[in-house]
């Protein structure tokens, strides 16, 4: 055909097929790499999802790590280890089963106890995302309240108000807004850790030489210390669990899954491991500053850095914003399209009306959120929000043990499917 079109045009028929021929290439080798970068984009959500306000704040580092004193630097690095190891069996028994949307995954991942876990799951979640929200609103009104100067209870009341309206009109925006602001933060942060590192580094030294370790019972105990590897990991399971949707699309085979974990957990050993370090070397006279807000305590006794101490305050504060939002959205689209509003007999009964029940389950958790958040954001992030660590464990080790059974299971029957075509 091409041969007869170039004949009548007097055009080389020959060199219009190496033409055609290498625009398929070249769209060819585009698609391709498009494939290639595909799942790193599931290892960006994991890190994007874990570097949330108590991750950049340095609040957990300290309560998890830091507080256990030189061997805490060293567990930062292995519970990541822990991370990446339920993380990889996540993704595989996602990829292998299809399932791409957080229900459907619980669901498998629970089988055959999915009736009893399910419900149990959802508990931990309220219970979970509640003290995340109290978090994110304290943590605001602190910092508010650090630079403004207006009393912690008004600001606390402002975010309250700034979170219901962002959760009932503007949520599509502030998550690609909270995109963007990760982004920005993470680059601060990185800029921090390389002016920081180096400014605290004879105390790093110091600390690290004498083996210095946590006062008390709990924080000189390494038995402690290696139990709280376990309790962060736990805390992780929500972002875990709802990995499932980001591997839609992206995550196609055994490579796939790899890619995307490991570039997850670079990302994130490249910031939080370091981050323990520098904390490290602050401790434990940042114990003594009165603030839950580590790093904000870290970057304040550098000296110059004047573009690191403007923006990092701003930066975290608009986390707080972006982040507790998500957490009351995601639990009014749950609990308002639950079946027990369809008992509702009266057409006039103003929660038969879908945004009314939103607004109504919003309003609900927010004033649970801030009868947490009243006690401060150092109560809420190093007392309350660890304890949640232990209602997590269970689904910890069911994503630890027995999702990794259940894809190597998988993997067995592939293999005897395969030997049995070719018979």
């Amino acid at each position: 055909m091409i041969y007869y079109i170039c004949k009548i045009k007097k055009i080389d028929a020959e060199a219009i097929t190496v033409l055609v021929s290498k625009k398929s290439k070249k769209g060819s080798k585009l698609s391709e790499l498009f494939s290639f970068l595909l799942p790193f984009t599931v290892g960006a959500t994991w890190y994007g999802s874990q570097m949330g306000s108590g991750t950049a704040s340095g609040a957990l580092h300290m309560t998890y790590f830091v507080r256990f004193g030189y061997y805490g630097v060293i567990f930062s690095a292995i519970a990541l280890l822990v991370e990446l190891w339920f993380y990889f069996w996540v993704v595989e028994l996602s990829r292998r089963t299809q399932c791409y949307s957080t229900k459907e995954f619980l669901q498998t991942a629970f089988h055959p106890f999915e009736k009893i876990l399910m419900p149990a799951y959802d508990i931990m979640a309220i219970c979970s995302f509640s003290a995340a929200t109290a978090s994110c609103m304290a943590g605001a009104a602190e910092l508010l309240n650090s630079y403004l100067g207006v009393n912690y209870y008004v600001w606390l009341a402002v975010i309250v108000a700034v979170f219901m309206a962002i959760t009932m009109f503007g949520i599509n925006a502030i998550r690609a807004v909270g995109s963007v602001l990760t982004v920005a933060m993470v680059t601060i942060i990185i800029l921090f850790l390389a002016v920081g590192i180096p400014a605290n580094w004879e105390s790093i030294v110091s600390n690290w030489s004498a083996r210095a370790v946590g006062e008390g019972e709990k924080y000189g105990n390494v038995g402690w210390a290696v139990w709280h590897i376990f309790l962060f990991a736990s805390m992780q399971v929500p972002t875990a669990s709802i990995l499932s949707t980001a591997c839609k699309g992206c995550v196609k085979s055994l490579r796939d899954s790899l890619k995307a974990v490991l570039f997850g957990f670079v990302c994130l050993f490249i910031t939080m491991v370091p981050i323990s370090l520098l904390l490290f070397g602050r401790w434990p006279e940042n114990l003594e500053s009165g603030t839950a807000i580590y790093v904000l305590e870290a970057i304040e006794h550098l000296e110059g850095a004047a573009f690191i101490k403007a923006a990092y305050p701003l930066l975290l504060a608009s986390a707080f914003v972006t982040t507790g939002p998500n957490y009351i959205f995601n639990l009014s689209e749950r609990w308002s399209k639950i079946s027990l509003w369809d008992n509702l007999k009266n057409p006039k009964n103003p929660l038969k009306k879908l945004w009314f029940r939103k607004f109504s389950v919003a309003a609900l958790f927010c004033a649970v959120c801030v009868v947490m958040a009243v006690n401060g954001f150092g109560f809420v992030t190093n007392t309350i929000l660890p304890l949640t660590g232990y209602g997590w464990f269970v689904i910890f080790l069911i994503f630890a043990i027995f999702v990794p059974i259940k894809v190597i299971r998988s993997y067995s029957h592939s293999k005897k499917s395969a030997v049995g075509s070719l018979k």
